[in-house]
Order: structure tokens, then sequence, then C-alpha cells
């Protein structure tokens, strides 16, 4: 994120973003660090949509751990439920994909429960 804000309103340079990423990053390799520049400056705001999924999935994640605790959660059903809608799917439907795991987890019984893989 700071890198394409850094770009695109604080006007940093390329050599001040290397910097960063050196300084943050050090086993980057610097083909590496010249395509996420180029990247940034052909699609702004590109960079900054991996950190909100990442807290939007952080944050959903550890709703899903609080409603169903440490004898029903389950990181890798977790990983699958979000993994199984795909990668152009939108966090809201992901959101839901969730609900439902949480619901079918508490109990299979439920209503919409009965085909739903666990």
């Amino acid at each position: 994120m700071v890198i394409d804000t850094g770009l695109h309103s604080m006007r940093m340079s390329d050599e001040k973003i290397t910097q960063l990423y050196r300084k943050h990053l050090w086993l980057i390799p610097n083909d590496v660090i010249v395509n996420e520049i180029d990247r940034s400056l052909r699609d702004p705001g590109s960079l900054t949509a991996y950190m909100i999924g990442r807290k939007y999935l952080i944050a959903l994640r550890n709703e899903a751990k609080a409603a169903l605790g440490p004898k029903q959660f389950n990181l890798k059903d977790f990983h699958y439920h979000v993994l199984s809608q795909g990668p152009t799917s939108t966090l809201p439907n992901v959101r839901s994909r969730i609900n439902k795991y949480i619901k079918c987890t508490k109990n299979r019984l439920d209503e919409g429960c009965e085909n739903f893989s666990l």
C-alpha cells in the first residue's frame, strides 16, 4: 500500500520505492521490484486491493473462529470454503459462503446444510 500510494499521491521516485522494498523485503529480486513499480504505474490502486482483501479475510476468519470456537473451527475448512469461491468471487460472496460454513458447522441438520460439504 505504501508503494502504490507513494507513487501516486506522494510522488515518490522509483529509487525511493526501491529503497523501501530493500528495507522491508530484503530478499526480493530487482526484476520483481521493477515489475511491481510498473504494475502500480499502469494500474493505480491495484496494490492496495491486496491489503483490503487481506484485512477482510482476516476479519472474516476471526468472526468464524469466534462463532465456532476452538473445538469446531478448522482453519483448513475455512480456507477450503474461501478458495472454493474462485479467483474472481466478490468479498460479499465469500462472506456468504463463510456464513453458511459457520451455520452448517454448528448444525448440519439446518435447512440448506444437507449437501453442504464441510
